[in-house]
């Protein structure tokens, strides 16, 4: 069962993850180069609104989705419900942001450039909202194959759109505008692909019934749905006030305003890119071992749950020490040949010392959500962000940058070491039983 369920829905996610962001690698040099270090700043400004958003009309939709389908059986019920609540979010929140961008702008994003990209990023939550739902009823089947097509599939459009604009009209200069218009169509592309995908599959050789469309209600998912979404959205606005600290204390340290936002376009545009490269191996896994953990847990099948849990660590932990080592030795060539960017190089090779904590909290959180202990997860995710907003506002204006990687440190130790303790805990209570 891990290796036919597990382990090769994961290698499926892994390569097509691994692919596209190899892609993504050469359309994020080509972005740098086109937009600047200030531009790539501002862009990167704008994805806290997007992941708060994406949380609201999206994130816990879609896990409720998987979790209802893979310990119910459940038919496509599930998808159709979670999709009308989904959508219906999805676009109340387009119709939000595109009337209230300019005073997030202003009073949250301190930047009155970032308007015209939230009013275009405002567009895709719909699409958004048909790939989440798509992406969490498949995770539920463990069908990885859907996923996985769609992701490619974004990706390749997004890149192939921005050359197309490029090239068609010469002498164009590539903005935040359009950067963010082909992600609009990027995501576009790939809900039509997913939606399309989802139902030839499920149609193929049965026939989708009125009533088989009533055995998993609305209210199963909003009930269940409800509590993740609330909880993660906490915890991402929490994130998009981090995020909007950073260039604001890196400014009250004495850098100038561009000086802060070129910082920020390199440490999020050019240098974690290196660093989140391989959580295509452990993202893949996070997800997949949600549905898994959660079954075996309701089936009382304890031994498998304990080989699926010691399996997935020691890989997760594996991978994050051989990154460390990986981008302490190769950082400064990678962002220098890559970027041309001094400081990216410098900024890998710092960051290289979060990979094992990254790592293995990704997969410590999957597997604690699987096994119930939501309540768990928020609260560290909670407790470690109140530690780095802490941090920021306290001694980045003091020390600069140097207390950020720091504070980034001490933050990311905080939860690995916490869900390892409460997963240790978990894990014995089920012993006993």
């Amino acid at each position: 069962m891990f290796k036919s369920t597990l382990a090769k829905g994961t290698i499926i996610l892994t390569a097509a993850g691994f692919l596209s962001r190899i892609l993504g690698f050469f359309y994020r040099i080509w972005l740098s180069d086109h937009l600047g270090s200030e531009l790539l700043g501002i862009y990167q400004m704008i994805f806290p609104i997007s992941g708060v958003c994406y949380t609201i009309y999206a994130s816990g939709i879609q896990t409720a989705i998987s979790k209802i389908t893979a310990e119910r059986k459940a038919s496509i019920s599930v998808f159709f419900h979670g999709l009308t609540l989904s959508l219906f979010l999805s676009l109340l929140l387009s119709l939000l942001l595109y009337e209230g961008a300019p005073f997030l702008a202003t009073h949250f994003l301190f930047d009155e450039r970032t308007i015209q990209p939230l009013r275009i990023l405002s567009f895709m939550f719909p699409f958004g909202a048909v790939t989440a739902c798509c992406n969490g009823y498949n995770y539920g089947k463990s069908n990885s194959r859907g996923p996985a097509v769609s992701q490619l599939t974004e990706q390749v459009i997004r890149i192939a759109c921005a050359y197309f604009i490029v090239f068609t009209f010469q002498g164009l200069n590539f903005s935040c505008e359009l950067a963010v218009l082909v992600l609009v169509i990027g995501e576009a592309t790939s809900a039509l692909v997913s939606i399309l995908s989802l139902i030839s599959k499920e149609c193929k050789g049965k026939k989708i019934s009125a009533k088989s469309l009533h055995k998993s209600g609305l209210a199963d998912i909003t009930l269940l749905a409800l509590p993740l979404t609330f909880h993660r959205l906490i915890i991402n606005l929490l994130h998009s006030f981090e995020a909007t600290l950073v260039p604001y204390t890196l400014q009250q340290s004495g850098m100038t305003k561009t000086m802060a936002l070129s910082e920020y376009g390199i440490l999020n545009g050019m240098a974690f890119p290196f660093i989140f490269f391989p959580t295509a191996l452990t993202g893949s896994l996070s997800v997949l071992l949600l549905p898994v953990v959660s079954k075996a847990n309701k089936e009382e099948n304890t031994g498998y749950l304990h080989k699926v849990i010691r399996m997935s660590l020691t890989f997760s932990g594996g991978l994050g020490f051989a990154c460390t080592a990986f981008f302490l030795l190769s950082g400064n060539f990678l962002g220098n040949a890559v970027f041309h960017e001094l400081k990216a190089g410098t900024y890998i090779c710092i960051l290289a010392w979060l990979c094992p904590f990254m790592y293995l909290s990704s997969t410590l959180g999957s597997i604690l959500n699987g096994l119930g202990k939501v309540y768990q997860t928020f609260t560290i995710s909670v407790l470690s962000l109140v530690i780095k907003i802490g941090c920021l506002m306290l001694l980045v204006p003091t020390h600069g940058m140097a207390a950020y990687f720091f504070t980034l440190l001490v933050s990311q130790g905080f939860t690995t070491v916490a869900e390892a303790l409460t997963l240790h805990k978990a894990t014995k209570s089920l012993s006993s039983d």
